[in-house]
């Protein structure tokens, strides 16, 4: 079935077994839920034009502290943001970003 988590934090997993009137703590298996990324995290760029193909760092400007870990990456459009993987630090604010092709790309 489907679970809706309330808050963050550790979850155990519980059974009750058909027929049965108690619930068990399953130990081989746990969650922890954790925030969503905020899709304000990032306020701004210090370009909005580069050129194509060409190594151009991109300084982003956070709304608060980047995290150690935080990675991102150049798409041409938000919704490739579900299939594209960040692989770039940006954990120290900037990071190097390549356009691979001419088009509107979000950071």
């Amino acid at each position: 079935g489907d679970f809706t988590l309330g808050s963050t934090g550790a979850y155990d997993l519980c059974l009750r077994a058909s027929g049965g009137s108690d619930e068990v703590a399953q130990t081989s298996v746990s969650m922890t839920s954790i925030a969503a990324t905020s899709s304000t995290a990032i306020t701004a760029v210090d370009y909005t034009t580069i050129t194509t193909g060409r190594n151009t760092e991109i300084t982003l400007t956070f709304s608060g502290t980047a995290d150690s870990g935080d990675l991102g990456i150049l798409t041409a459009s938000a919704t490739a943001c579900s299939s594209d993987t960040p692989n770039v630090d940006v954990s120290s604010g900037s990071g190097i970003f390549v356009a691979s092709a001419d088009g509107t790309y979000k950071p």
